[in-house]
């Protein structure tokens, strides 16, 4: 048997507690990604019905949604100049960024450029980190 040497117990040990209090997302199944406070599930296949991200908060079933928006055309990304020599413009999406429901709201990321649009789903009364980017096709 291998003895533990006084040095890899509070290097583990560290390295556990790093972990679990990162509150970083884990992946537990195909289309869902994991956060602390709950999860982001993936729907649609990227053809015939566009990609989109729900969050689903912990100890709730994926709620039924309206159909996501329809996704930006003729709507390009705004490029903003700051003026200033030597800063780099800003890309802001196109206005309409947040479509209302009853129950929550679709928000819009993505700029249309560097990144596809797509929508994810939140519901009303909560905080949610950035959805994750779109699969790569």
């Amino acid at each position: 048997m291998r003895q533990i040497t006084g040095l890899a117990i509070p290097v583990v040990l560290v390295s556990l507690l790093a972990a679990a209090l990162s509150g970083c997302a884990t992946t537990t199944e195909p289309n869902t990604v994991v956060y602390p406070d709950g999860s982001y599930k993936m729907y649609g296949d990227g053809t015939t019905t566009q990609y989109y991200w729900v969050w689903v908060p912990n100890g709730a079933s994926a709620p039924v949604l309206p159909s996501p928006p329809a996704l930006p055309t003729n709507q390009p990304a705004v490029v903003v100049q700051s003026g200033v020599a030597g800063v780099a413009p800003t890309v802001v999406a196109p206005p309409l960024q947040t479509v209302a429901a009853a129950n929550g709201r679709y928000q819009l990321y993505g700029n249309g450029t560097t990144q596809p649009y797509y929508w994810a789903w939140i519901p009303n009364g909560v905080t949610v980190p950035a959805p994750p980017p779109l699969p790569l096709r």
